[in-house]
């Protein structure tokens, strides 16, 4: 059995004898422009070879495409959920040999065995699992998986080789999304472990928006692929992970189970600049230095160089047992982007090692996340403007995605653990209490000789002095 992965949620399986289109998306944007295809590749479609049955599971924009539906040949049998309204715009579009399945049906094509997992009542989806002599792929869509529907595959199949595990998510970086996004990961371990099956791989997770949707970020599936890769490890020692890019093959059979990387012969992977890991990093963020201009920008690149490179790795050596502890204790590898006026660098500062240091570069396996321009940093640098000036801002950003996964569950932080960010933690609260009043126009005096603490003064430790409060009583 060959699973090609065309591209988000579209799929072409090749069993012993039957091909099985699923939710074909030709063009590079979908949903009536709104999102694209991620990563961006071309479907050359002379060379789609003809297949015997067409599944639309879903009546969702992303797989149901009118415009790619209306290429495709109108007399191939169409399997779809029992949805009225669906079924009515397929006939709108030609086709006429429609089989709605309710859930459990099974169907007999050859030696290829096909089976609705969706639950009962369930008229909006369609589940698959494909099974020939070489092994048994499913494709559950509903999720979580229910113990029932899990009972009834179990009946009829024995072991899954592979589970096509659908993430149908656009969720936007944001820090009120992070409890959301570790539940929606926590769920879907548990239908891994609850299957157990020999491979696992995300599908349906390549949808990106194509304009900014409330915010100046968005992302595809909010983890990279080395991190699904640790977390397959940790989590389902078990269970294989694989990661599939459009244009990859997944060849099954009893023996094994290989991913055979840009071998589909009808789909074309579209180079993007950056490295892989880049390219499917958590976050794609676009921020411009807009107030740049004001400063001598020689200057300003070597004052933030230095304080990158020198200053915060030292920072974070004298701090490493009190203000780094959770750091370390929860393995946090930090990425700082700086965004300069006519490029962007970034940095990892790496908390499993025994010494940090700033290292070039993007890390695949980062979890906490810091954007910010250069203008911003010099000025909170020079102490020209406050923290709070930063966090109130659009030029600076900050976002974690910190957990660790066992083999029963996700742990995460509670909320007494403090793991801020690095870069602001050289900046304490009183220092933007007394720059404040400095500024003030009550204080600025003439001389400006406002004394302004150092980082180092401001975090000694120290018991504080007992104050009393007396009042004389009529």
């Amino acid at each position: 059995m060959d699973i090609h992965l065309i591209g988000h949620a579209s799929l072409l399986i090749k069993t012993q004898d039957c091909r099985i289109l699923i939710d074909p998306v030709f063009g590079q944007v979908h949903s009536e422009g709104w999102f694209e295809i991620f990563p961006r590749r071309a479907v050359v479609r002379d060379r789609l070879p003809s297949f015997d049955l067409l599944v639309i599971s879903s009546a969702q924009p992303d797989h149901f495409d009118p415009a790619t539906l209306m290429t495709l040949p109108t007399s191939v049998p169409v399997l779809i959920p029992p949805n009225r309204l669906l079924g009515a715009c397929l006939q709108e579009l030609g086709y006429t040999n429609l089989y709605p399945l309710r859930p459990l049906t099974e169907i007999t094509f050859g030696s290829t065995t096909l089976l609705n997992t969706c639950l009962k009542n369930t008229t909006d989806r369609l589940g698959l699992v494909v099974a020939d002599q070489s092994g048994v792929c499913w494709h559950p869509i509903d999720r979580p998986i229910q113990p029932s529907v899990f009972q009834q595959v179990q009946e009829r199949f024995d072991t899954i080789d592979c589970l096509l595990m659908p993430w149908q998510s656009s969720l936007l970086p944001l820090p009120e999304n992070h409890s959301r996004f570790l539940s929606t990961y926590n769920h879907f371990f548990d239908d891994i472990r609850l299957v157990q099956p020999r491979t696992v791989t995300i599908v349906a997770n390549g949808m990106k928006p194509v304009y900014p949707i409330s915010a100046p970020m968005h992302s595809r599936l909010p983890i990279t692929r080395d991190r699904f890769y640790r977390d397959v490890e940790t989590g389902v020692p078990d269970v294989t992970g694989a990661w599939l890019e459009p244009g990859d093959v997944l060849s099954i059979d009893q023996q094994s189970i290989e991913v055979c990387t840009d071998s589909c012969e009808f789909v074309q992977l579209i180079p993007t600049s950056g490295t892989v890991d880049e390219r499917l990093s958590t976050e794609i963020y676009e921020m411009c230095d807009r107030n740049a201009e004001q400063y001598d920008r020689i200057k300003m690149s070597q004052v933030v160089h230095e304080e990158i490179c020198v200053n915060l790795p030292k920072f974070i050596t004298d701090y490493q047992h009190s203000l780094f502890q959770n750091h370390i204790r929860w393995q946090i590898i930090y990425q700082l982007t700086v965004f300069f006026s006519d490029h962007s660098e970034t940095w990892h500062f790496d908390f499993t090692q025994s010494t940090v240091q700033a290292q070039a570069g993007a890390h695949s396996l980062a979890s906490s996340f810091t954007w910010i321009t250069a203008s911003c940093y010099y000025s909170l640098i020079q102490q020209l403007k406050t923290t709070y000036y930063a966090n109130w801002t659009t030029e600076y950003h900050h976002t974690q995605q910190i957990y660790l996964l066992t083999p029963t569950k996700i742990v995460t932080p509670d909320g007494f653990t403090q793991v801020g960010d690095p870069l602001l933690l050289k900046l304490p609260e009183h220092y933007n209490n007394l720059v404040t009043l400095q500024h003030s126009k009550y204080w600025k005096t003439q001389d400006d000789s406002f004394p302004v603490p150092q980082p180092n003064t401001l975090r000694s430790a120290h018991r504080p002095s007992t104050h009393r409060l007396t009042f004389d009583v009529p």
